[in-house]
C-alpha cells in the first residue's frame, strides 16, 4: 500500500495555473521578492542567457539584477502540465517584450520554459526547476 497520498487532478491543476499566473504577474511587476516566495529553498534555474542559479537567494539577486535592467512582459501561450504524486513538469510557451530600462527600444522574444514543481509538505507547490529556452 502506498504513503503517497492521492489529489484531485484537476484542483492540482487549478493550483499550478494560479501558480503561474502570480509568476507571470511578478514578472511584469519586477518582484523579484514575490517570485522568490514562490519558490522552493533549493530551486536551480537555469537562464535564457545559459546561467545556472542555484538557491532561493542567489536566484533573488540574480532576477533583481535583471529587472534593474529591463521591463519584461510575458504572455503565456500554452501551458501542458503533466502531474505525478507530489511532482508537476510543466512545458510552456510564452511571447515577452524585453524593454531595457535605459533605452525604452523594445525587444521581442519567443521563450519556452520547463518548470518542475514540487509539492510542499503544506501541500503548496514551489518551483523547484525552471530552464528558459529562447528560439
Amino acid at each position: 500500500m502506498s504513503s503517497i497520498p492521492r489529489f484531485d487532478n484537476s484542483s492540482e491543476r487549478e493550483k499550478l495555473a494560479s501558480l503561474r499566473q502570480e509568476w507571470v504577474q511578478a514578472v511584469r511587476d519586477g518582484d523579484s521578492d514575490r517570485l522568490s516566495n514562490l519558490t522552493a529553498e533549493d530551486v536551480t534555474a537555469v537562464l535564457k542567457d545559459g546561467r545556472c542559479v542555484s538557491g532561493k537567494d542567489a536566484l533573488r539577486a540574480a532576477l533583481q539584477h535583471i529587472f534593474s535592467l529591463y521591463d519584461v512582459e510575458r504572455k503565456c501561450l500554452t501551458a501542458d502540465v503533466t502531474i505525478r504524486d507530489n511532482w508537476a513538469i510543466e512545458l510552456d510557451e510564452m511571447d515577452s517584450i524585453i524593454t531595457p530600462v535605459n533605452s525604452g527600444m523594445q525587444v521581442r522574444a519567443h521563450v519556452k520554459t520547463v518548470t518542475v514543481y514540487g509539492r510542499q509538505r503544506d501541500g503548496n507547490w514551489k518551483v523547484v526547476r525552471l530552464l528558459e529556452l529562447l528560439d
